[in-house]
């Protein structure tokens, strides 16, 4: 795997062979899924830019414990679009009497470990 991931362009998984060099066969009813996890880009340039993500697919169906001279390898494709936002968020809080004053803030309780605002 290269150091800087961004430079990574496409992931092959490749099920021909089971790890013991037999063939890769997906009992009836079974499915086979993958999980690749990315972080967005920082670059603010990219706001308002699509970006598409392509799967390509190769299957084989068959029954039996073999397939067949005629049985086709099919090639599925689909793809995802998402186009980037760089949001411009800004947090403000303010204090009301019943918490206190910026000069004689009041202490609040905070049993669970967090506080939970509401933003309106």
């Amino acid at each position: 795997m290269p150091a800087d991931k961004s430079s990574i362009k496409a992931i092959a998984v490749d099920v021909r062979k089971t790890d013991g060099g037999h063939d890769f066969i997906l009992d009836h009813g079974n499915s086979l899924s993958f999980y690749i996890y990315m972080k967005a880009p920082k670059d603010k340039s990219l706001d308002k830019k699509k970006a598409v993500n392509e799967v390509i697919s190769n299957a084989r169906n068959f029954t039996g414990e073999q397939a067949g001279a005629g049985d086709q390898v099919l090639k599925y494709k689909a793809h995802s679009e998402i186009t980037l936002h760089v949001p411009d968020l800004q947090l403000n809080k303010e204090s009301t009497s019943a918490s206190g004053t910026e000069e004689a803030p009041a202490v609040i309780a905070n049993e669970k470990g967090y506080r939970t605002y509401i933003q309106t």
